[in-house]
């Protein structure tokens, strides 16, 4: 485990932390006073960091989070 969580990888990991925070706090505001399950939110803020954490630029999420998230 511990190379998964060295302080390089997390470090690497900070862009897509910050990419996927500003995608959450948009999603926020769209969706202002109306009801949101959390933890399907969550999930897909988290699966969206692994992935571009794991894969970079070269994989969709998207698909993967229908799967997995919905």
């Amino acid at each position: 485990m511990t190379p998964g969580f060295h302080f390089t990888a997390i470090k690497e990991a900070v862009p897509y932390v910050v990419e996927e925070a500003s995608r959450f706090v948009g999603l926020l505001k769209s969706k202002q006073g109306q009801p949101m399950e959390a933890k399907k939110v969550f999930t897909s803020v988290t699966l969206r960091v692994i992935i571009k954490t794991a894969f970079g630029g070269d994989f969709d999420p998207t698909w993967m989070e229908v799967i997995i998230v919905h």
